[in-house]
């Protein structure tokens, strides 16, 4: 890597550190993300099913407004580190760290003779106000974003052989699952209390 790529991709971590980091150490996000978390949270200590997850007794006894695999993922880190607020902000750091390594990845397949400057595409999506958002407010399209860009990936890994491949194809597809099974209400329920 040459000196200048280095400065840039110096300053876009600098930059991902400054938006991210200050972050995990403070308390409250966005109403929509609190309510993740607590139903991720509450699936962690046996309330609810992965497949209708619980809020409270009172509201939302069964939540059916998303599909629930994100809230299973985060639920394993609370059964991992018990219940601290600081919880949702590491699940979403994780994401963040896998959303940028797809996009470092997918940049060098589509653009071998650019491999070094992957930090460009890093630089672009960092600059985006409501990415940073997102992030800091544990929203469902963290994950959505991950399972899209691995899904770009492994397509253009299955296309771009002389042969197809099969089995990169199977793991696009297996992403493309992963945000399906997070946004969205594929099940065709009502949000709330299904009788």
């Amino acid at each position: 890597m040459n000196k200048s790529n280095s400065v840039y991709l110096f300053f876009t971590v600098a930059l991902f550190c400054l938006f991210f980091l200050p972050s995990l150490g403070q308390e409250g996000m966005f109403l929509d993300g609190t309510l993740y978390g607590s139903l991720a949270r509450n699936l962690a200590i046996g309330k609810g099913s992965f497949w209708s997850p619980y809020y409270t007794d009172t509201v939302l006894k069964s939540f059916n407004g998303h599909s629930p695999l994100m809230f299973g993922l985060e639920s394993l880190l609370f059964r991992l580190f018990g219940n601290a607020f600081w919880i949702e902000r590491l699940f979403s750091l994780i994401l963040a760290v896998f959303l940028l390594l797809g996009m470092r990845l997918t940049w060098q397949n589509a653009l071998p003779g650019f491999k070094e400057k992957y930090w460009i595409p890093i630089l672009f999506i960092l600059l985006i106000p409501v990415v940073s958002w997102c992030f800091k407010s544990n929203m469902i399209e963290n994950i959505v974003a991950v399972g899209a860009i691995f899904s770009v990936f492994f397509t253009q890994k299955a296309l771009g052989k002389p042969k197809v491949s099969f089995g990169y194809l199977f793991l696009a597809v297996i992403f493309l699952l992963v945000s399906f099974l997070s946004k969205g209400n594929f099940l065709g329920f009502k949000t709330g209390n299904v009788p």
